[in-house]
């Protein structure tokens, strides 16, 4: 009997060509009321910054933010940071996307943005402007990210096992 042997090789590659790039890219204004000042806005990859000056009671401005998924990945929304100077005359309201919205690959969509100097204010506060930082934060759209819900009183919701009652 004879051995024979022979070795096989076997070679090959692989690449990944996906690519994330979910950024803001613009900031536009939506509308305005009363005696607003703007003094300025800005805005980086996903951050957005705004300051303000109000006049009296009641006066708002609104702003779009876009926001961008150029890469070939679905996004999703993870978290909306909203970080203010606490001034409590001001009254800061987002809208459009929100926590669990997905964007998809080559799109956009929108986060509106509202600041207004409180209406029912009767005193001046110490300060009439303020500024506001916007954080958007995003990953991979996997479908771990659960959505926001609106409760209302009465809802039974399931939490830890057990269901609670919103009140």
């Amino acid at each position: 009997y004879a051995l024979l042997s022979q070795q096989l090789s076997i070679t090959g590659s692989a690449s990944i060509t996906s690519t994330w790039k979910i950024e803001i890219t613009n900031i536009t204004e939506k509308e305005r009321h009363g005696g607003v000042t703007e003094k300025s806005k800005s805005y980086d990859a996903m951050t957005a910054n705004f300051d303000v000056g109000f006049t009296s009671p009641g006066d708002d401005i609104t702003y779009d933010v876009e926001i961008t998924n150029s890469g070939t990945l679905d996004a999703v929304i993870e978290r909306i940071n909203v970080v203010t100077n606490d001034n409590p005359a001001i009254i800061y309201t987002t809208s459009g996307i929100k926590r669990g919205d997905v964007i998809e690959h080559n799109s956009k969509k929108y986060l509106t943005v509202k600041i207004e100097y409180d209406s029912s204010v009767t005193s001046q506060p110490q300060t009439n402007n303020n500024a506001l930082t916007l954080q958007l934060f995003t990953e991979q759209n996997l479908g771990q990210v659960q959505p926001d819900y609106d409760y209302r009183i009465g809802d039974i919701v399931e939490y830890a096992g057990s269901n609670w009652y919103v009140i």
